[in-house]
């Protein structure tokens, strides 16, 4: 309400008032004329002759704190991890609970966009896809290689394994992307990994197939065979491909770029490869074994494993 407003509103009042107080109107007849209660006039005249005027402004009827509100306390936690990690409500529900606070996805989402952490984003259509299902670890691992930085002029590497069912990531980073880059970290994969790998996924680059690199049909498969797909099925791996233009197949490895993108090459700095992989490797071991994902029920990808080995 505005200042002119609330002037105009204690005069008119201080106004009623008058009749009563120097013309000698009773409250009861000045009731009957004005249309206020007894009870209004008479708070009225208490607060004008104990304030004058200004007792009689418009007072806000809102609590000055709503029972409900947040502790600031809680509010400066919340404000913290998300500018660290940009975690959504859901996951910093799961993080908070971890540390004794126990609070709603929707009360941590009103905290954020009370607080300017939220960002509006446009939603487009999409159509349902097909997305292979794995309760298994191991029997399904999307692969792929992404740009990630340049370093020295020279665009470094990221390949990246995830497995399908347990969320559990391996990387590696290479100053090159060819077939020797593809079979190496295919047999890093395989000496790390915590489970039997039996099912790879890859999308259709040179580096993994000759599908449509001058593969035919009418050729016999062996010979023309690529020798990542040779290399997988020597070790009793299955690889699948994704349709052509159809990432989303793939998706979990995709969505975890822009993971590593946000939460990793955002902040990290480094003077060389060596010290890059040192930190990479700290990265990974803390999203395997510290980071919740939601995509497993809020756990970590350690603890989807441990389960499914129970």
């Amino acid at each position: 309400m505005t200042h002119n407003n609330q002037i105009l509103i204690a005069t008119e009042r201080e106004r009623w008032l008058k009749l009563h107080l120097e013309g000698g109107l009773p409250i009861s007849g000045l009731a009957q004329r004005s249309g206020f209660s007894r009870d209004t006039l008479h708070r009225w005249k208490r607060e004008y002759l104990r304030f004058g005027l200004e007792g009689l402004k418009e007072k806000s009827r809102a609590h000055f704190s709503h029972p409900n509100t947040t502790p600031e306390e809680i509010v400066d936690k919340i404000r913290e991890l998300r500018q660290a990690n940009n975690f959504c409500a859901a996951k910093l529900r799961i993080r908070l609970s971890k540390q004794g606070v126990t609070m709603s996805t929707r009360g941590i989402h009103r905290v954020l966009k009370r607080e300017g952490l939220v960002r509006s984003k446009k939603r487009f259509p999409f159509k349902d896809i097909w997305q292979p299902k794995s309760s298994v670890p191991g029997e399904l691992v999307e692969i792929d290689v992404a740009l990630m930085r340049k370093f020295k002029g020279k665009w470094l590497y990221q390949f990246t394994a995830v497995d399908s069912c347990t969320r559990w990531r391996f990387l590696k980073m290479y100053s090159e992307q060819h077939i020797g880059s593809a079979l190496d970290f295919l047999n890093s994969l395989i000496e790390v990994a915590p489970f039997r790998i039996s099912g790879v996924k890859t999308d259709n680059g040179a580096i993994f197939t000759n599908r449509y690199n001058g593969y035919y049909k009418s050729d016999r498969p062996f010979p023309r065979m690529h020798v990542f797909t040779k290399q997988c099925y020597a070790q009793g791996i299955t690889h699948y491909l994704i349709s052509p233009g159809k990432p989303a197949q793939n998706g979990k490895v995709e969505r975890s770029h822009r993971t590593d993108r946000e939460e990793f090459w955002k902040q990290v700095k480094f003077r060389s490869l060596v010290e890059l992989k040192r930190k990479q490797s700290t990265y990974v071991d803390w999203y395997n074994n510290e980071r919740e994902h939601l995509g497993i029920g809020g756990l970590t990808p350690a603890e989807k494993l441990q389960k499914c080995q129970i």
